[in-house]
C-alpha cells in the first residue's frame, strides 16, 4: 500500500533536527521564512502538526491562525476556534456572561399629525456584547483556558501563517500581547510563517525568535539536500513493498525532473504513487 500525499515526506531533515526539542514540548518562538509556494509551507506545516501530535508527546494541541480561514478570519473568529481547540483538550472557556436585552425601542408612539422620529448611535445586541471591552474580556478568557491547560502538563503550539501585515498586527496585539504569550509560559509554541503575503518581513510586533529557519525552494544544487531526497524516496518505496535496487531510477527521475522546486517534488512524488496504486489495485480486480 502507497503512502497517501499528506502522509509522506521527503526533504526537511535538516529543519525538523533543530525543531525537535520544540515540537518535543520546549516552549519558544519559531520564525520561518520562505519566498514562494516552492518551498511547500503547506506541506511542511501538516507535518508540524503531526510531529507535535506525536506518541510520547503528552497532552498537546495545535492551533493555525489564517487570514484567509473563515474559522479564523475575524478575531471573534480566533476566539472560538481557541475555545474549540481547547474543549479538545477537556478545557471549558468561561467566557463573561452578557444579559439578553429585554425592553422596548420606539414602542407606543402616536400623533395626529406628522411624526417624525430620529435615533442614531443606537446599537443593540441581544446576548451578545461586541464592544472592544467584551471583546478583550473573551480573549482573557480564552487566555485563562490557554492557562488551565498548561498548567495541568499539557503543551500548546499555535501557528500563524504567512499573513498581512495589517493581519499580523491585528493578532501580535489583541492576542500575543494582550495575554496569551504570559499564559502559555514554557509550555506555549509560537511558530509564525514569514513570506510573500508580508512581504517577506514579519510585522514589527512580531516577537523575537528563538530559532530562525529558511525553507528551500529548491534541492537542486544542494548535495547533501538531494542525497536526504534520495533516501527519503527509497524508504517510501520499500515501505510499499519495493527494493531499493528496483526504483534507484524512480528516484533519480523525480529528483532530476522536479529538483528546481520542493513542492514540485513532493507533487511528483505523490501522481507516482496514485499511478502505482492504481496499477496495483487493477492488477489485483
Amino acid at each position: 500500500m502507497f503512502p497517501a500525499a499528506n502522509v509522506f515526506r521527503v526533504d526537511w531533515e535538516s529543519e525538523f533536527k533543530r525543531l525537535r526539542p520544540f515540537l518535543e514540548g520546549k516552549g519558544g518562538v519559531v520564525q520561518i521564512n520562505f519566498t514562494s509556494e516552492d518551498a511547500a509551507p503547506s506541506k511542511f506545516n501538516h507535518i508540524l502538526k503531526e510531529d507535535f501530535r506525536a506518541p510520547g508527546n503528552g497532552s498537546c494541541l495545535s492551533l493555525r491562525i489564517d487570514d484567509a480561514w473563515s474559522t479564523t478570519y475575524t478575531v471573534d473568529d480566533q476566539i472560538n476556534a481557541f475555545a474549540r481547540k481547547l474543549g479538545e483538550g477537556g478545557v471549558v472557556v468561561d467566557f463573561p456572561k452578557v444579559a439578553p436585552y429585554d425592553g422596548n425601542v420606539l414602542s407606543q408612539n402616536s400623533a395626529s399629525g406628522d411624526l417624525t422620529i430620529s435615533v442614531a448611535g443606537l446599537t443593540i445586541v441581544n446576548g451578545f456584547d461586541q464592544s472592544p471591552y467584551a471583546q478583550g474580556k473573551r480573549i482573557e478568557a480564552v487566555c485563562d483556558g490557554v492557562r488551565r491547560f498548561v498548567n495541568d502538563g499539557g503543551h500548546f503550539m499555535v501557528v500563524v501563517n504567512d499573513m498581512t501585515q495589517g493581519e499580523q498586527a491585528r493578532f501580535w496585539k489583541q492576542f500575543w500581547y494582550a495575554g496569551l504569550e504570559r499564559a502559555g509560559g514554557q509550555s506555549l509554541l509560537l511558530i509564525y510563517f514569514v513570506g510573500p503575503k508580508c512581504g517577506n518581513r514579519p510585522h514589527a510586533d512580531a516577537p523575537p525568535p528563538s530559532l530562525r529557519l529558511t525553507l528551500p525552494t529548491a534541492i537542486e544544487g544542494d548535495e547533501v539536500r538531494e542525497n536526504c531526497v534520495y533516501d527519503d524516496i527509497l524508504g517510501l518505496f520499500e515501505e510499499a513493498g519495493y527494493m531499493r535496487e528496483e526504483v534507484g531510477v524512480a528516484a533519480d527521475g523525480i529528483i532530476s525532473s522536479h529538483g528546481h522546486s520542493v513542492l514540485a517534488v513532493q507533487e511528483g512524488l505523490a501522481k507516482l504513487f496514485w499511478r502505482l496504486q492504481a496499477r496495483s489495485d487493477r492488477g489485483e480486480a
